[in-house]
């Protein structure tokens, strides 16, 4: 069973392909605190607007993982905000990602991916793409911003900004 950390995007994304229970029944499966109580609240589609109780699975078949507001302070003043700004949930999501051994961040959120390759976290980081292969899940209806091969271009583009010494403070 894989120890997933999941992101708001990933968690709306699963929901509307239809695959959120059976990841969740799958996997070991983390929210942070301020996802769980700021975003990933509905989704919308072709029949409306669909409610997520997140909450209320809290316990269940997710759980809720968290950092104090000096960790993601500390964490975000790691960055320059020129190059990257992090929102404070996905600040959260990669404090609480060095607390959970063997657990693997999945986001198809581009400055969280980019402050993982500058952190060195990006071995501990995941595609949606990837965690439905990985889950033995139906991978095909990917959307392109979920994709592995998007994740891919964001690594690459946090490589660059390593390589010119871009999005850390000095």
């Amino acid at each position: 069973m894989n120890l997933l950390l999941l992101d708001a995007n990933i968690i709306i994304s699963l929901h509307k392909m239809g695959l959120w229970t059976e990841v969740t029944r799958r996997n070991s499966v983390f929210v942070p605190k301020l996802i769980i109580s700021r975003e990933a609240y509905y989704y919308p589609d072709k029949s409306g607007d669909h409610f997520i109780n997140l909450p209320e699975q809290v316990g269940k078949n997710i759980q809720e993982v968290s950092a104090t507001p000096e960790e993601i302070l500390q964490l975000k003043n790691k960055f320059n905000p020129a190059y990257l700004e992090l929102h404070d949930p996905e600040t959260e999501a990669l404090v609480v990602l060095s607390k959970i051994p063997d657990s693997q961040l999945c986001t198809s959120d581009e400055a969280a991916v980019k402050a993982a390759v500058l952190l060195n976290l990006i071995n501990k980081m995941t595609s949606l793409e990837t965690l439905l292969r990985i889950s033995q899940l139906p991978f095909n209806n990917v959307e392109k911003k979920d994709s592995e091969q998007r994740f891919r271009i964001y690594i690459q583009k946090a490589q660059i900004m390593q390589i010119q010494g871009n999005g850390l403070k000095v």
